[in-house]
């Protein structure tokens, strides 16, 4: 059981016990989730047995990426409905691969990771993705609970770029992290995604002027401090405004391993200034970005996932 949002929501009905979470009285009608003795994720214990406020496991912590799929109009119109929902949904397919674990280049050294799953909401030309910053019994240090996240979030973006650059997909995005409640119930028909990272992440993706990503201001601290800085790259991102100053660091999804598709540019039409513009920025950084090595080393495969 991955995250809480798997579980099944319950309508509470009594008043005498109190959530796990915030030692306060569960009250009648309040929506409630019960986790049962011993339930895991790949054998880690995330949260102990006991009721749960739904909101006390809904409201986490997140890295949230806002992506526009530029030139959308253009896409309805070469493809049908059914094609376009295909393109998205194998974008994500190719970009998650079944994937489970890779050994990753970290300056000098390799270090195992566990892959994203990358969770998505697509809605027409708007993508939202997010990875939770899941407890895990190991430690109770929110800095490493938050690394072991942006490794993930990062690695899982890198390759959902590349795969839609060859898709000739061009996206772009903003990131931003902190508290978000991400609520999705099927049986009340239920689905709400609220908290200041999504909306900093949607400004962020506004302002660029490239296909590429961007992380919002208040991620500068961390972004200096965090053992996957050397996995990213320095590189003075594009803006259309100056609106506000957002740190020159993006995710590095142009390396030797996609070079090639640089050809791709070629095939990129342009209707306007604006988006020969975007097309310029964007050659530019994969001009600069393609003799990098790439930092995956190795790939494991879950044969059960594939």
């Amino acid at each position: 059981m991955r995250s809480s949002k798997q579980l099944k929501i319950k309508t509470y009905h009594g008043s005498d016990e109190i959530c796990v979470a915030c030692e306060k009285k569960l009250t009648e009608g309040q929506k409630y989730i019960e986790i049962e003795q011993n339930i895991d994720a790949k054998g880690k214990i995330f949260y102990k047995a006991g009721k749960y406020h739904y909101l006390c496991l809904a409201k986490r912590k997140y890295f949230i990426a806002f992506l526009d799929i530029l030139g959308f109009t253009e896409l309805t119109q070469e493809s049908t409905l059914d094609e376009l929902y295909e393109t998205i949904q194998n974008l994500f397919l190719a970009a998650r691969a079944s994937k489970v674990e890779g050994n990753v280049r970290i300056n000098t050294q390799n270090n195992p990771i566990t892959l994203s799953d990358i969770p998505y909401i697509a809605i027409s030309d708007s993508i939202i993705i997010y990875q939770e910053v899941i407890p895990y019994p190991d430690t109770d240090d929110e800095f490493e609970l938050k690394e072991r996240a942006f490794g993930e979030f990062i690695l899982g973006l890198e390759d959902l770029f590349k795969e839609a650059f060859k898709r000739k997909i061009f996206l772009r995005g903003g990131i931003s992290y902190g508290e978000a409640i991400i609520s999705f119930d099927t049986e009340n028909k239920e689905n709400i995604i609220i908290g200041t990272p999504y909306l900093e992440s949607v400004k962020i993706e506004e302002i660029q002027s490239w296909m590429g990503l961007a992380f919002h201001p208040s991620m500068s601290e961390y972004l200096e401090i965090t053992r996957y800085r050397p996995c990213l790259v320095e590189y003075i991102i594009p803006v259309k405004t100056e609106e506000g100053i957002i740190p020159n660091i993006t995710v590095g999804w142009v390396d030797s391993s996609n070079a090639n598709d640089i050809e791709i540019f070629k095939v990129w039409i342009t209707s306007n200034k604006r988006k020969e513009e975007i097309k310029q920025n964007t050659f530019e950084f994969f001009n600069t970005c393609k003799e990098r090595s790439s930092r995956i080393l190795s790939i494991c495969i879950d044969l059960d996932r594939a």
